[in-house]
């Protein structure tokens, strides 16, 4: 939960005392710490999750996009390689792991060019086919509204402002980021991870 109060913290020790060995309340909490920018509080609890599901694939998921906003893009890009491995339906993996290659200069268009053979037009993969340079902003965006609901169509534009603006920040183009980030910013739902991160993002930027 984006946001979390002390008292949403609180709920989640008392249940952990009560369920000491459950992953999902491990990696519940951990989100909650990582969006209150308590960065060590939140890889600990993802470490727990870990010792009590080995294989839980959001929970390395999870542990990758907060090692990605720390700035440890090795860990990340470990952490969210394991993450699509364990669950290959969860695509938003592909997406942190494409950012934190960018980061790190070793981009593997081919691989994710691989992953992306046979998926289907479901949303998010427009946003990884233009990653992998197979589309452009524009298709991205008639992608994000197409059959479907105006809420939904709201939910995945507040995403391709965000995650087009990571990118441009990775890549420094700087007047893409800060348009794109802004307009994240102003229109992602609360709650969403993609709120949390843009806020983090231009805060590191100095706005």
């Amino acid at each position: 939960m984006v946001g979390a109060s002390e008292q949403v913290l609180s709920d989640y020790a008392s249940a952990l005392r009560l369920a000491p060995r459950d992953a999902q309340i491990y990696i519940e909490r951990g989100v909650a710490y990582g969006a209150a920018g308590k960065h060590a509080l939140a890889v600990n609890d993802f470490d727990h999750a870990l010792e009590h599901d080995p294989n839980s694939s959001r929970a390395l998921y999870a542990r990758g996009k907060e090692a990605f906003a720390n700035g440890d893009d090795r860990q990340a890009q470990a952490d969210l390689t394991r993450a699509f491995k364990l669950a290959s339906n969860e695509p938003y993996s592909l997406i942190w792991l494409h950012l934190s290659q960018r980061r790190l200069g070793n981009v593997d268009l081919k691989s994710l060019g691989d992953n992306l053979k046979g998926a289907g037009k479901y949303w998010p993969y427009p946003l990884l086919q233009y990653f992998h340079r197979t589309g452009d902003e524009a298709a991205v965006r008639r992608a994000a509204t197409e059959g479907v609901t105006p809420s939904d169509a709201a939910d995945h534009l507040c995403e391709v402002d965000y995650y087009l603006g990571a990118l441009a920040r990775v890549e420094g183009r700087t007047k893409a980021v800060h348009s794109l980030l802004r307009k994240a910013a102003a229109t992602c739902p609360p709650g969403f991870v993609e709120l949390y991160a843009v806020r983090r993002d231009l805060k590191a930027m100095g706005e």
